[in-house]
């Protein structure tokens, strides 16, 4: 039954449409949390494809080692991205080591517990990784309130059924809901982050507005003397300026000219409307 659901593909399509999103966001914004949550996507990715092809629990240790550094690396990578959402570096090679050092620690001591109780270690660590993910997210106030819910409970309750899944006998009664909950999880980790990204840019851009707006209202108030030929203005220096000029050195606004249909009726008249 395991070997059924591993193969059916829907875990694949659910984090490669979430990889393929971020990728396109992280090209063009160029946000390092971005960049850190689609590397632990396309991590994702490749271990549900590693797992598909060999199975779970593994025949030999080597494809073992490798599902569990991508578990590892997938984890670290999703705490990263929170952590750099909050204002924090983190730095590429932490990652990517303390994934590895972690997992060389463990084989270390692996030769004195039983196989299972070292893949045991290994998904507590990944969940425990993400749960860590999912808090920094949810306590981040800045951040929606209901989109970083979303993708915090979606990145828990992935990391939690993650961790049980693989030491469920194979004739479990509970794989099946254990599998489709687990990506139900996954499926609102991966929109929760989509929505979280784009709830919070349009908000930053909808502070910058409010704030461009507020800096020419301010610019603009109160009595300003202009000249009643030309339209120049009178700034503190006592100096004439053009209504233009005046507006963008206090503002982030810039002006571009043109004609409109009374001034071009007024001043060219006889052409207007000829071939």
């Amino acid at each position: 039954m395991r070997v059924q659901l591993l193969g059916s593909g829907v875990p694949v399509m659910i984090a490669g449409v979430c990889f393929i999103v971020l990728a396109y966001l992280a090209r063009v914004r160029r946000e390092r949390f971005l960049v850190y949550w689609t590397v632990g996507w396309a991590l994702l990715v490749v271990r549900l494809a590693w797992t598909a092809a060999w199975g779970s629990p593994w025949p030999v240790l080597w494809p073992s080692i490798v599902a569990a550094y991508l578990r590892l690396a997938m984890a670290a990578c999703l705490l990263a991205g929170s952590e750099e959402l909050r204002g924090r570096r983190v730095d590429a090679r932490l990652v990517f080591g303390a994934a590895a050092a972690f997992l060389v620690a463990k084989q270390g001591v692996d030769p004195f517990v039983t196989a299972r109780t070292g893949i045991a270690i290994n998904l507590g660590a990944m969940a425990l990784t993400m749960l860590l993910a999912s808090w920094r997210l949810a306590t981040h106030a800045t951040l929606p309130r209901a989109e970083r819910a979303l993708a915090a409970l979606g990145l828990a309750g992935y990391a939690l059924l993650s961790a049980v899944m693989p030491l469920l006998p194979e004739d479990s009664a509970l794989l099946p809901p254990f599998f489709f909950a687990a990506w139900t999880a996954q499926l609102c980790a991966g929109v929760g982050m989509l929505a979280l990204f784009f709830r919070a840019s349009y908000e930053a851009e909808l502070t910058v507005e409010k704030s461009r707006g507020a800096t020419l209202t301010h610019a603009l108030q109160g009595f300003i003397p202009i000249c009643m030929h030309c339209k120049s203005i009178r700034d503190d220096q006592q100096q004439w300026k053009a209504l233009e000029q005046y507006v963008a050195d206090r503002s982030s606004v810039r002006f571009s000219h043109g004609l409109c249909p009374t001034c071009a009726q007024a001043h060219y008249g006889n052409y207007v409307g000829r071939e």
